[in-house]
């Protein structure tokens, strides 16, 4: 679909969307077939809800760098509207993820991404330490953390970060979906039997 795209090939992008149209169709069972094609309608019609709706899929599945591309297309479509703030955790949960499956390629693409929007990054980290869910926080999910634990609002950490709301609340619905938690008293309680809270998120 990408080279179809980037290529002005229309009628091959349309095969691809078609092709899998007709996959659906013959077996709907198939987690993995819903999410390839949220992803190539998101890419196709440039449409940021399908791709929303194909992280979702692939971050239920073990596929990390079907995620890493679906995170990193939802983020360059959203840098291109005014306001760029929220494709920022898109590249970071994409880069982190990259990290961790030793994409390193992919990795630096979108580390320079990144930078373009004025966001410092850090090397990639080969190794991570504690359960893989926690591993797999970017490091500005893991930031909100210890503000979470001290009982700051959304509103009151967007402020004290110096970013948008909206960023915030992105960055707490990736942590509990990656966690597997409802509530920011869990949150809370994970933190601390990890000591994440102590001198900031580890």
């Amino acid at each position: 679909m990408r080279i179809a795209l980037r290529g002005e090939a229309p009628s091959a992008a349309q095969a691809v969307s078609g092709a899998l149209d007709t996959l659906t169709a013959r077996d709907d069972s198939r987690q993995i077939i819903g999410a390839v094609r949220a992803h190539v309608d998101g890419l196709l019609h440039r449409d940021p809800r399908a791709l929303a709706s194909a992280i979702t899929a692939y971050r239920s599945g073990d596929r990390p760098l079907a995620l890493v591309a679906a995170c990193e297309d939802l983020g360059e479509l959203q840098a291109t509207s005014a306001d760029t703030t929220a494709a920022i955790p898109h590249f970071e949960e994409a880069a982190e993820l990259a990290s961790a499956s030793g994409a390193l390629r992919d990795h630096e693409r979108i580390r320079r991404r990144l930078r373009r929007l004025g966001v410092r990054t850090g090397a990639p980290r080969l190794q991570t330490t504690g359960p893989p869910e926690w591993g797999t926080l970017t490091e500005s999910e893991r930031k909100l953390i210890p503000l979470v634990v001290d009982g700051l609002t959304n509103r009151a950490i967007a402020d004290r970060l110096y970013v948008s709301v909206h960023t915030v609340n992105t960055h707490m619905k990736h942590i509990f979906t990656k966690l597997d938690i409802n509530t920011r008293v869990e949150l809370t309680r994970l933190a601390i039997e990890r000591g994440a809270v102590a001198g900031g998120a580890d």
